[in-house]
């Protein structure tokens, strides 16, 4: 059958180790403990079942590789198409690789195998430090083109972003429509005080703005 195509080649290597392990138990089975024999067909049996163990533990890898391979794959041609940006594109390729890692280091666990275990959590670990590096260094390239922008805004621009940042802050609600802010009334009033004198008080930024302009 294997010779035949009639079979893939992983149920015709499992149904062959099966046989070994089969064959090697009834061996076995024929003598008593403490039998040479016994101990040498039980020796047999052991080792067909670390070696189906192994395969099955080959082919489960092989699996995520692929499986692995196939989603990044994807991800491509979604980016290739224009479907998701650069900055999607590039977390969600960190994310199936994590995932790959994660499954991987479970599987290897699963079957005993402590080394490859410890090696893969290693680098998903590593891998999940320099994924938070990325997205620390993004953010703080983030905020620091948000604070250029903020700061070639006018006084009166800067001031109503403030205000509408307080706004929405206080008024913060979940999405059943529950009012989810602890600042306070009194709290909201006062910053937004404070926010006025800042921009519109005696000598505040507006003010700052005009002498600077008159200046020039």
């Amino acid at each position: 059958m294997y010779q035949e195509g009639l079979m893939l080649h992983s149920d015709y290597t499992e149904k062959t180790l099966q046989l070994d392990i089969d064959t090697a138990t009834k061996q076995r089975d024929l003598y008593k403990d403490g039998e040479s024999e016994r101990t040498k067909y039980e020796k047999q049996r052991l080792d067909a079942e670390k070696r189906m163990s192994d395969q099955r533990q080959s082919w489960s890898m092989a699996e995520i590789a692929t499986n692995e391979k196939a989603e990044l794959a994807a991800l491509r041609d979604q980016y290739a198409r224009g479907e998701i940006t650069q900055k999607d594109y590039e977390q969600k390729c960190t994310d199936v690789k994590l995932d790959a890692l994660k499954r991987r280091a479970k599987l290897a666990k699963e079957y005993g195998n402590k080394e490859a275990a410890a090696e893969y959590n290693a680098q998903y670990e590593a891998a999940q430090q320099d994924a938070a590096i990325e997205r620390r260094k993004q953010y703080e390239e983030k905020v620091a083109a948000l604070r250029k922008e903020y700061a070639q805004k006018s006084a009166e621009e800067r001031m109503e972003i403030e205000l509408a940042t307080l706004e929405a802050v206080y008024n913060a609600t979940d999405e059943a429509g529950n009012r989810i802010s602890d600042m306070t009334e009194a709290q909201y009033k006062r910053i937004k005080e404070l926010i006025g004198l800042k921009y519109e008080g005696k000598g505040g930024e507006i003010d700052k703005e005009k002498q600077a302009g008159a200046e020039r």
